[in-house]
Protein backbone atom coordinates (compact mmCIF):
# COMPACT_ATOMS: atom_id res chain seq x y z
CA UNK A 1 0.00 0.00 0.00
CA UNK A 2 2.92 2.16 0.55
CA UNK A 3 4.79 1.74 -2.84
CA UNK A 4 8.23 1.60 -1.48
CA UNK A 5 9.93 -1.04 -0.76
CA UNK A 6 11.18 0.16 2.64
CA UNK A 7 8.63 1.90 3.95
CA UNK A 8 8.67 3.73 7.56
CA UNK A 9 6.79 2.49 10.21
CA UNK A 10 4.80 5.96 10.33
CA UNK A 11 4.00 5.98 6.17
CA UNK A 12 2.65 2.41 6.85
CA UNK A 13 0.32 3.13 9.34
CA UNK A 14 -0.76 6.30 8.29
CA UNK A 15 -1.34 4.52 4.50
CA UNK A 16 -3.07 1.46 6.94
CA UNK A 17 -5.39 3.96 8.55
CA UNK A 18 -5.91 5.65 5.03
CA UNK A 19 -7.15 2.23 3.55
CA UNK A 20 -9.33 0.87 6.68
CA UNK A 21 -12.86 1.46 7.51
CA UNK A 22 -12.03 1.60 11.16
CA UNK A 23 -9.27 1.73 13.59
CA UNK A 24 -9.87 0.35 17.13
CA UNK A 25 -7.16 0.97 19.29
CA UNK A 26 -6.34 -1.38 22.56
CA UNK A 27 -5.17 0.57 25.92
CA UNK A 28 -4.05 -2.52 27.64
CA UNK A 29 -2.34 -1.63 30.60
CA UNK A 30 1.18 -2.73 29.63
CA UNK A 31 3.49 -0.43 31.18
CA UNK A 32 3.63 1.25 34.74
CA UNK A 33 3.72 4.42 35.29
CA UNK A 34 3.86 7.11 37.60
CA UNK A 35 4.82 11.19 38.36
CA UNK A 36 8.52 11.95 39.03
CA UNK A 37 8.06 12.99 43.06
CA UNK A 38 9.18 16.35 42.13
CA UNK A 39 6.38 17.06 40.50
CA UNK A 40 3.64 15.54 42.69
CA UNK A 41 1.60 17.60 44.23
CA UNK A 42 -0.58 17.64 47.14
CA UNK A 43 -3.88 18.04 44.86
CA UNK A 44 -2.69 15.47 42.46
CA UNK A 45 -4.75 12.03 41.68
CA UNK A 46 -3.76 8.65 42.93
CA UNK A 47 -2.35 7.40 39.69
CA UNK A 48 0.05 10.56 39.74
CA UNK A 49 1.44 9.49 42.73
CA UNK A 50 1.77 5.55 42.12
CA UNK A 51 2.86 3.25 39.90
CA UNK A 52 -0.38 2.58 37.79
CA UNK A 53 -1.39 0.35 34.33
CA UNK A 54 -0.67 2.78 31.32
CA UNK A 55 -0.25 1.66 27.35
CA UNK A 56 2.87 1.06 25.64
CA UNK A 57 3.90 5.06 24.30
CA UNK A 58 3.79 3.15 20.47
CA UNK A 59 -0.24 2.87 21.65
CA UNK A 60 -0.42 6.12 22.79
CA UNK A 61 1.20 8.00 19.79
CA UNK A 62 -0.57 5.66 16.94
CA UNK A 63 -3.77 6.33 18.74
CA UNK A 64 -3.21 9.85 18.48
CA UNK A 65 -2.21 9.98 15.14
CA UNK A 66 -4.91 7.19 13.97
CA UNK A 67 -7.59 10.09 16.32
CA UNK A 68 -6.20 13.25 14.45
CA UNK A 69 -6.43 11.27 10.94
CA UNK A 70 -9.79 10.44 11.17
CA UNK A 71 -12.03 11.02 14.21
CA UNK A 72 -15.23 9.51 13.25
CA UNK A 73 -13.48 6.51 12.63
CA UNK A 74 -10.99 5.45 15.38
CA UNK A 75 -12.67 3.84 18.71
CA UNK A 76 -10.61 3.89 21.52
CA UNK A 77 -10.96 0.59 23.69
CA UNK A 78 -9.33 -0.11 27.48
CA UNK A 79 -8.54 -2.85 28.68
CA UNK A 80 -9.04 -2.57 31.90
CA UNK A 81 -8.43 0.30 33.76
CA UNK A 82 -5.61 2.28 32.87
CA UNK A 83 -3.83 5.66 33.53
CA UNK A 84 -5.75 8.66 32.19
CA UNK A 85 -4.78 10.97 28.97
CA UNK A 86 -5.36 14.28 29.24
CA UNK A 87 -5.85 14.62 25.85
CA UNK A 88 -8.32 12.50 25.21
CA UNK A 89 -10.74 13.18 28.28
CA UNK A 90 -13.31 14.02 26.84
CA UNK A 91 -13.41 10.88 24.49
CA UNK A 92 -16.13 8.62 25.42
CA UNK A 93 -13.53 5.59 25.58
CA UNK A 94 -15.43 2.17 25.72
CA UNK A 95 -14.31 -0.44 28.28
CA UNK A 96 -13.41 -4.21 27.17
CA UNK A 97 -15.02 -7.25 29.13
CA UNK A 98 -16.40 -10.22 28.55
CA UNK A 99 -20.31 -8.38 29.43
CA UNK A 100 -22.50 -8.94 26.63
CA UNK A 101 -23.41 -5.25 27.23
CA UNK A 102 -19.17 -4.02 26.40
CA UNK A 103 -19.55 -6.14 23.01
CA UNK A 104 -22.69 -4.60 21.71
CA UNK A 105 -21.46 -0.77 22.19
CA UNK A 106 -18.31 -2.32 20.24
CA UNK A 107 -20.43 -3.43 17.62
CA UNK A 108 -22.49 -0.45 17.94
CA UNK A 109 -19.40 1.54 17.32
CA UNK A 110 -18.08 -0.56 14.44
CA UNK A 111 -21.36 0.28 12.50
CA UNK A 112 -21.41 3.89 13.26
CA UNK A 113 -18.19 4.21 11.64
CA UNK A 114 -19.55 2.49 8.24
CA UNK A 115 -17.85 -0.64 8.97
CA UNK A 116 -20.34 -4.16 7.91
CA UNK A 117 -21.19 -5.72 11.36
CA UNK A 118 -23.23 -8.82 10.69
CA UNK A 119 -24.82 -9.66 14.38
CA UNK A 120 -28.71 -10.09 12.77
CA UNK A 121 -30.08 -13.85 14.57
CA UNK A 122 -26.47 -14.20 16.20
CA UNK A 123 -25.26 -14.96 19.55
CA UNK A 124 -22.67 -16.54 19.90
CA UNK A 125 -19.94 -13.42 19.57
CA UNK A 126 -21.94 -12.52 23.26
CA UNK A 127 -19.99 -15.22 24.76
CA UNK A 128 -17.39 -16.53 22.52
CA UNK A 129 -13.53 -16.02 23.57
CA UNK A 130 -12.16 -15.02 27.44
CA UNK A 131 -10.88 -11.81 27.95
CA UNK A 132 -10.74 -12.01 31.56
CA UNK A 133 -8.55 -14.74 31.31
CA UNK A 134 -6.44 -12.29 29.47
CA UNK A 135 -6.02 -9.79 31.81
CA UNK A 136 -2.70 -9.79 33.26
CA UNK A 137 -1.23 -7.41 35.98
CA UNK A 138 2.08 -5.98 34.50
CA UNK A 139 4.66 -6.55 37.50
CA UNK A 140 2.81 -10.25 37.74
CA UNK A 141 5.10 -13.02 36.57
CA UNK A 142 4.05 -15.91 34.44
CA UNK A 143 2.27 -18.80 37.11
CA UNK A 144 2.89 -15.97 40.04
CA UNK A 145 -0.45 -15.16 42.10
CA UNK A 146 -0.84 -12.45 44.51
CA UNK A 147 2.42 -10.51 43.57
CA UNK A 148 4.53 -13.26 44.66
CA UNK A 149 3.13 -13.97 48.49
CA UNK A 150 2.93 -17.46 48.84
CA UNK A 151 0.70 -19.34 51.99
CA UNK A 152 3.90 -21.73 53.50
CA UNK A 153 2.25 -22.85 56.24
CA UNK A 154 -1.30 -23.40 58.28
CA UNK A 155 -0.74 -24.72 61.68
CA UNK A 156 -3.35 -25.24 65.01
CA UNK A 157 -1.77 -23.67 68.33
CA UNK A 158 -2.96 -23.91 71.85
CA UNK A 159 -0.62 -22.23 74.15
CA UNK A 160 -1.01 -22.47 77.53
CA UNK A 161 0.70 -19.06 78.32
CA UNK A 162 -1.52 -17.25 75.81
CA UNK A 163 -4.35 -14.39 76.76
CA UNK A 164 -5.84 -15.97 73.61
CA UNK A 165 -6.85 -19.84 72.86
CA UNK A 166 -6.64 -21.07 70.72
CA UNK A 167 -5.13 -20.18 67.17
CA UNK A 168 -4.39 -21.11 63.85
CA UNK A 169 -1.43 -19.33 62.55
CA UNK A 170 -0.65 -18.53 58.85
CA UNK A 171 2.47 -18.03 57.69
CA UNK A 172 3.29 -16.29 54.21
CA UNK A 173 6.53 -15.83 52.61
CA UNK A 174 7.36 -12.93 49.98
CA UNK A 175 8.78 -14.94 46.17
CA UNK A 176 8.69 -11.83 44.44
CA UNK A 177 11.97 -9.77 43.39
CA UNK A 178 11.12 -6.96 45.50
CA UNK A 179 9.76 -5.27 48.89
CA UNK A 180 5.79 -5.27 49.29
CA UNK A 181 3.97 -3.19 51.51
CA UNK A 182 1.40 -5.38 52.68
CA UNK A 183 -1.50 -4.44 55.36
CA UNK A 184 -3.86 -7.03 56.95
CA UNK A 185 -7.57 -6.10 56.12
CA UNK A 186 -9.06 -8.93 57.59
CA UNK A 187 -10.25 -12.98 57.48
CA UNK A 188 -13.81 -13.86 56.11
CA UNK A 189 -14.78 -16.88 56.57
CA UNK A 190 -16.72 -19.22 54.53
CA UNK A 191 -19.08 -21.65 54.30
CA UNK A 192 -17.07 -24.50 54.16
CA UNK A 193 -14.24 -23.00 56.35
CA UNK A 194 -13.67 -22.69 59.85
CA UNK A 195 -16.18 -20.51 62.28
CA UNK A 196 -14.06 -17.36 63.45
CA UNK A 197 -14.72 -15.83 66.78
CA UNK A 198 -12.28 -13.37 66.51
CA UNK A 199 -9.50 -11.96 63.52
CA UNK A 200 -6.35 -10.08 65.14
CA UNK A 201 -4.99 -7.51 62.55
CA UNK A 202 -2.14 -7.45 63.02
CA UNK A 203 1.25 -9.62 61.42
CA UNK A 204 4.89 -10.26 62.39
CA UNK A 205 8.00 -10.30 60.10
CA UNK A 206 10.91 -13.02 60.93
CA UNK A 207 14.06 -11.97 61.96
CA UNK A 208 16.30 -14.90 62.33
CA UNK A 209 14.42 -16.80 64.62
CA UNK A 210 11.56 -14.58 66.13
CA UNK A 211 8.97 -12.84 64.87
CA UNK A 212 8.43 -8.90 65.68
CA UNK A 213 7.60 -7.30 66.96
CA UNK A 214 5.89 -8.96 69.89
CA UNK A 215 1.97 -7.52 69.64
CA UNK A 216 2.05 -7.68 65.88
CA UNK A 217 1.40 -4.57 63.76
CA UNK A 218 -1.09 -3.72 61.10
CA UNK A 219 1.24 -2.59 58.08
CA UNK A 220 4.62 -3.83 57.75
CA UNK A 221 7.16 -3.71 54.27
CA UNK A 222 8.35 -7.32 53.39
CA UNK A 223 11.37 -7.88 51.62
CA UNK A 224 11.94 -10.39 49.83
CA UNK A 225 12.52 -14.23 50.73
CA UNK A 226 11.25 -13.23 54.15
CA UNK A 227 8.06 -14.04 55.76
CA UNK A 228 5.19 -12.74 57.55
CA UNK A 229 2.52 -14.91 59.85
CA UNK A 230 -1.09 -14.07 60.95
CA UNK A 231 -3.69 -15.44 63.41
CA UNK A 232 -7.61 -15.83 63.90
CA UNK A 233 -9.47 -17.51 66.90
CA UNK A 234 -11.51 -20.09 65.80
CA UNK A 235 -15.20 -20.47 67.62
CA UNK A 236 -16.07 -23.02 70.24
CA UNK A 237 -17.47 -25.48 68.28
CA UNK A 238 -14.37 -26.77 66.77
CA UNK A 239 -12.20 -29.27 68.73
CA UNK A 240 -8.45 -29.67 68.91
CA UNK A 241 -8.40 -32.37 66.54
CA UNK A 242 -10.71 -31.03 63.88
CA UNK A 243 -8.71 -27.54 63.68
CA UNK A 244 -5.56 -30.03 62.95
CA UNK A 245 -7.18 -32.09 60.57
CA UNK A 246 -7.95 -29.23 59.11
CA UNK A 247 -4.46 -27.60 58.90
CA UNK A 248 -2.93 -30.37 57.49
CA UNK A 249 -5.36 -30.81 54.69
CA UNK A 250 -5.68 -28.82 51.56
CA UNK A 251 -8.99 -27.58 52.37
CA UNK A 252 -9.97 -23.88 52.50
CA UNK A 253 -10.11 -22.66 55.87
CA UNK A 254 -11.21 -19.07 55.12
CA UNK A 255 -10.37 -15.62 53.09
CA UNK A 256 -7.36 -13.44 54.12
CA UNK A 257 -8.31 -10.15 52.52
CA UNK A 258 -4.63 -7.95 52.25
CA UNK A 259 -3.77 -4.95 50.83
CA UNK A 260 -0.76 -5.03 49.00
CA UNK A 261 0.91 -2.31 47.24
CA UNK A 262 -2.00 -0.07 47.57
CA UNK A 263 -4.27 -2.92 45.80
CA UNK A 264 -6.41 -5.03 47.93
CA UNK A 265 -6.23 -8.71 47.63
CA UNK A 266 -7.52 -12.36 48.34
CA UNK A 267 -6.03 -15.17 49.31
CA UNK A 268 -7.50 -18.57 49.82
CA UNK A 269 -5.80 -19.95 52.56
Amino acid sequence: MTGSAAPSILTAIERAFSHARAAVVILSGDDLSRLGRRYVTENDEPYERHPTRQARPNVIFEAGMAFGLYPTRTLIVSFGKTRPISDIGGINILYLSDDAQSRKKIAGRLTNAGCGVDVENKTDWLTAGDFKAAFHEPDQMEGEKHGGLRITQRRYSSEDGATIKPKIWVDIRNDSGSCLVIRHLGWRQTPIGIQIKSSHQAMQVRVAQYWCPEKGIETLHLPPTESIRMWVQPAERHDENDLRQRCQSEGRLGLLNLRLNDKDIQMDV
